[in-house]
């Protein structure tokens, strides 16, 4: 819950704060937790993005503070429905850059020599207290804004990330998004277009490969050939790769992170 704090004793434009309540019985995290989170033991990742979340929304409540004024419709029903979802999606947009900001991108990326593998992956989502969602739709945003040019690092170059999701018979789904892929001239693994077409597919369906975790297999990490071309001409050409997955307990519903990485 989102609470404004008045303090008479500031200014007209200074006495606006704001306060995040937490649930102690929803999230089982106390003061103490809060006042000892470092980078490296951050607080659960889902309560770290309903707080990122709802102070986001005070760019809806005092949007003159920020620089910013809102285009409000509340003449009608259907503009104040219109309003509140544009408010939503912008809110979910701006979230993660609080989570996860360019110097921690920065830094990841500082010094690389390949594209990362889903090791580094993994402990940057464990350092930052982020969801794999998150992660993913945190990359995905540097389409929109990239002053930085994360995205020709060789960090992330011919790079996809996406989520699977373990079924029955230890065989994994595979989601539709959030997908992040970013290859040079936009030439991807055929695989990667058609699972961004599709809410979700099961593994054995796009890699056919019995050895590998998401199949059913042990292995982890895996070399193959596959189609490769952009999203108009999937199979134009053959491409080298390299699937990784993490390893987690495979229960059915956990979810966790894959990497494809193209060989540079």
């Amino acid at each position: 819950m989102l609470a404004s704090i008045r303090d008479e004793a500031k200014t007209a434009s200074e006495k606006t704060r704001w306060a995040v309540l937490v649930d102690e019985d929803t999230y089982r995290v106390s003061p103490e937790d809060i006042a000892a989170e470092i980078r490296g033991r951050a607080l659960p990742p889902r309560l770290r993005n309903t707080i990122a979340h709802e102070l986001t929304h005070t760019l809806a409540f005092e949007p003159c503070e920020f620089g910013i004024r809102l285009k409000a419709n509340f003449d009608t029903d259907k503009g104040r429905s219109l309003l509140l979802r544009e408010i939503e999606r912008q809110t979910e947009r701006l979230s993660p850059l609080l989570l996860w900001p360019e110097k921690a991108i920065a830094a990841m990326l500082s010094m690389r020599h390949e594209n990362l593998g889903i090791s580094e992956l993994t402990d940057a989502r464990e350092s930052m207290g982020v969801s794999r969602e998150l992660l993913i739709t945190r990359l995905c945003l540097l389409r929109q804004d990239d002053p930085h040019r994360f995205l020709f690092s060789l960090g992330l170059r011919n790079l996809a990330i996406g989520i699977a999701e373990w079924g029955a018979g230890k065989i994994a789904s595979v989601k539709g998004w959030p997908v992040f892929q970013n290859f040079d001239e936009n030439t991807a693994p055929a695989f990667i277009h058609r699972l961004m077409a599709m809410k979700q597919v099961w593994a054995n369906d796009i890699f056919s490969v019995d050895n590998f975790i998401m199949c059913g297999g042990n292995e982890t990490c895996l070399d193959l050939e596959t189609g490769a071309g952009t999203a108009a001409s999937p199979n134009a050409t053959r491409m080298r790769i390299e699937i990784s997955a993490e390893d987690r307990d495979r229960r059915p519903g956990r979810r966790f992170l894959f990497a494809v990485r193209g060989k540079l």
